[in-house]
């Protein structure tokens, strides 16, 4: 009855890749779940300061939904490819 032992030898590149998916990756999926909240936050603010400027009659409000618009479809950009880089193992 004899064991079988197996080894397996890494170069360095390959055991830090390995190493920092153990330690790192669970971290990026949280630093993704953060870009979503602070995707969300920003909206928030932003659709209540366009709000304040119609209240105050310096922008209409056909001018305020089309900078929304642009603002929202932007930032979802930015945080989507953002989260997408993050959540990627090396």
């Amino acid at each position: 009855m004899a064991k079988t032992i197996t080894l397996t030898f890494y170069n360095p590149k390959e055991l830090w890749q390995k190493f920092c998916n153990w330690v790192f990756w669970p971290r990026r999926k949280k630093c993704v779940e953060w870009c979503d909240y602070y995707d969300v936050v920003l909206m928030g603010k932003v659709v209540d300061i366009l709000q304040n400027e119609t209240a105050k009659g310096t922008m209409s409000d056909e001018t305020a939904e089309r900078v929304e618009v642009s603002i929202r479809k932007a930032s979802e950009d930015v945080s989507k490819t953002t989260a997408e880089l993050m959540s990627e193992p090396f």
